[in-house]
């Protein structure tokens, strides 16, 4: 009975950590590559199918038990995305023991989106390696700013090689 009440308000609680890990990771060790968000979204059956049974369980014998179930999947289908890729790009960044390097990117497209009060500000730089033509990195306001005034384009990153082998950039 109190799993049956429960188990919503865990799920929200775990959305919110997972939102906040990757938000937190990708503001401090932000990935130079897709692939600890397509992992994420490769991991998510995965985790679904694991928890499925047990979930089917804890719920079973209730007549709105598969309701909850469902809505639960639902809900976690939002959330299990954010938590893996956060853990994934934490680790990278947190646990890199490689030297930083720092790298001078010429500006290729400086952009700003969204909606009335709240922007994103994003540039495109041109790559320092051969696996990629551009990278493309959100950026705080002050850098957008400034970069929009500078006659020359180009922003000095700190780089680093990652301990999952994922590039990350430090703004």
């Amino acid at each position: 009975q109190l799993w049956s009440k429960a188990a919503p308000v865990l799920t929200l609680v775990a959305m919110v950590v997972g939102g906040a890990l990757a938000g937190l990771g990708t503001r401090n060790w932000q990935p130079l590559t897709t692939t600890p968000f397509w992992m994420a979204l490769l991991a998510v059956p995965i985790l679904l199918a694991a928890q499925f049974p047990i979930l089917a369980l804890l719920l079973r014998g209730r007549s709105n038990s598969w309701n909850r179930l469902t809505s639960l999947l639902v809900m976690e289908l939002f959330f299990l995305p954010s938590l893996c890729a956060g853990v994934a790009i934490i680790a990278n960044g947190a646990l890199d023991e490689s030297p930083r390097q720092q790298q001078v990117a010429p500006v290729v497209e400086l952009y700003r989106t969204g909606a009335r009060d709240v922007h994103t500000y994003t540039v495109t730089v041109e790559s320092w390696t051969e696996a990629q033509d551009t990278h493309t990195l959100e950026i705080s306001e002050e850098l957008y700013d400034e970069l929009q005034n500078r006659q020359e384009k180009a922003v000095r990153l700190t780089v680093g090689s990652g301990r999952l082998g994922w590039m990350w950039c430090d703004e």
